[in-house]
């Protein structure tokens, strides 16, 4: 037996937790969706590479969670996302494997 964990966990809490954006891709298609936004996810900075060992250097970034059944179109780099009337481009996304995906985002005013 298979559970659909999208259906059943995914959407209900992005329907409870979630707050409404307009997905832009690099084609022209815009989409309203409901996201989970973050802007307190905190990384390890990838940027120093192996060689800055174990200096605890982290960043801070914007991170939404979305359902990918709620886009038309699969998420891509360089895709915008509005959120409360600030841009932000599609740095990485994060397939969760269930469903899902985390989008991790860059201011685009910088």
């Amino acid at each position: 037996m298979s559970i659909d964990f999208d259906d059943l966990v995914l959407k209900p809490c992005i329907d409870a937790l979630g707050r409404n954006i307009l997905y832009h891709n690099k084609n022209g298609q815009s989409v309203h969706l409901n996201a989970v936004f973050d802007d307190v996810t905190r990384f390890h900075d990838p940027i120093l590479g192996m060689d800055a060992g174990n200096s605890g250097i982290v960043g801070s970034r914007v991170v939404i969670g979305i359902r990918l059944n709620d886009l038309p179109f699969e998420p891509d780099t360089g895709d915008r996302v509005t959120i409360n009337d600030l841009d932000y481009y599609v740095q990485e996304v994060q397939k969760d494997g269930q469903g899902g995906a985390h989008l991790i985002l860059n201011d685009a005013e910088v």
